[in-house]
């Protein structure tokens, strides 16, 4: 106890008790008071949180996936030091280890089975799919591996997933595009494909300097829309 406490203030009397504050606690209060908890009192604060179509939700910067049984529906999230706790209406329905970074964190269990299967796709098997696709899927998916397996895996599994909507043939068209503007990254293909960017005469054109942001703004991005007569 400071010095203060005991010495000064704990030892005159008190205006309206009459009482030495210090007598007072030792007399009266301190056989009424209880031993300290074993674990010291959580911070702890509440929020809320939607639960979005990849079964996750965003906490602050981090996301947590959650049963895919409630999709769509807003959460009571309560956000402690340690552990990040997920309740619909008064029912706990999930409970992670909270994480301070951008990150995510995702058990399998609480995605659908479809789901569950796309994500226990490897890297391994990814490069293996991006080899049969064509040699500059491949060489994006290798690219997007390399920067980080776990983190970029999800990218790598989104460029492989553009086959089922385009073709192979397209496909490795816009990773090759990608990969010359020296931005091989999921958003870059998609663009490019979106935009048809990949079913221009690429080898005949007259300016490779325009860069990945024409590529992401379509044909009206480019000066010469139509290739020279040689």
């Amino acid at each position: 106890m400071p010095r203060w406490c005991v010495e000064e203030a704990g030892a005159r009397i008190h205006g309206t008790t009459h009482w030495k504050p210090l007598e007072y606690y030792e007399q009266h209060e301190k056989q009424h008071m209880l031993p300290l908890p074993a674990e010291r009192f959580e911070v702890f604060e509440w929020t809320q949180a939607k639960v979005a179509q990849d079964s996750h939700c965003q906490v602050k910067k981090a996301r947590y996936s959650v049963p895919f049984r409630l999709l769509g529906r807003m959460l009571e999230v309560r956000v402690g030091e340690k552990i990040v706790e997920f309740y619909l209406d008064d029912e706990l329905v999930k409970t992670h280890v909270r994480r301070f970074d951008r990150g995510t964190t995702t058990h399998m269990p609480d995605l659908p089975e479809q789901k569950t299967a796309f994500f226990l796709h490897t890297p391994q098997v990814c490069l293996q799919k991006a080899s049969e696709i064509g040699p500059a899927v491949h060489d994006v998916v290798l690219s997007l591996l390399n920067q980080g397996a776990f983190t970029h895996l999800r990218q790598a599994q989104g460029v492989l997933r553009l086959e089922q909507k385009h073709g192979g043939e397209r496909l490795n068209a816009a990773c090759k595009m990608a990969l010359s503007c020296d931005d091989p990254h999921y958003r870059t293909v998609k663009r490019i494909l979106d935009n048809q960017m990949d079913l221009l005469n690429y080898g005949r054109r007259s300016d490779r300097s325009a860069g990945v942001g024409a590529y992401l703004h379509g044909l009206s991005a480019f000066t010469l829309t139509t290739p020279r007569e040689e």
